[in-house]
């Protein structure tokens, strides 16, 4: 991939998250960073706001359910990888030795007009304290999240 774009000039166009997440750890270790990819298994994916909640709307049907995907924007993925990185952050206090920041490569939702996620130190990650910027709490919520699952029977209101 990178061979390619230093040809081409053309970025690549679709990937997944290991790619991306195999490609950020290759140039953060090339020039020297301390860096690794993580995988996470049934990693939360939540839309804004982020809540650390995935939230599912069902209708039920006698005994049958069915998900009401016109409400639901939260999933589950199976898993998602991203990268950790060793850096000594200059607007962030580091001296609880919390240099382990996370980056995410893969682009999915915009922050600031910008498909960003990271640096979010690793210790506010796993403790569900998503005070950081650049999207923390969406990484925050890939591992933290909680289902919440509301029922509704079919042709009740809202």
């Amino acid at each position: 991939i990178l061979q390619k774009f230093h040809e081409t000039g053309k970025p690549v166009k679709y990937c997944q998250c290991w790619v991306y997440a195999g490609v950020l750890n290759t140039m953060g270790r090339s020039i020297g960073l301390p860096t690794r990819a993580i995988t996470n298994f049934d990693s939360a994916h939540e839309a804004k706001p982020f809540d650390q909640k995935v939230t599912e709307y069902y209708i039920k049907d006698g005994e049958n359910y069915e998900r009401d995907s016109d409400k639901s924007s939260d999933s589950i993925w199976n898993f998602h990888v991203w990268n950790e990185a060793w850096v000594l952050r200059t607007d962030y206090d580091n001296s609880n030795g919390d240099r382990w920041q996370q980056f995410d490569g893969t682009p999915q939702e915009t922050s600031d007009r910008k498909y960003q996620m990271g640096p979010a130190p690793i210790k506010e990650m796993k403790a569900g304290d998503c005070k950081a910027n650049w999207d923390a709490d969406f990484g925050c919520g890939e591992t933290n999240a909680d289902v919440e699952r509301w029922v509704k029977q079919k042709g009740e209101p809202d």
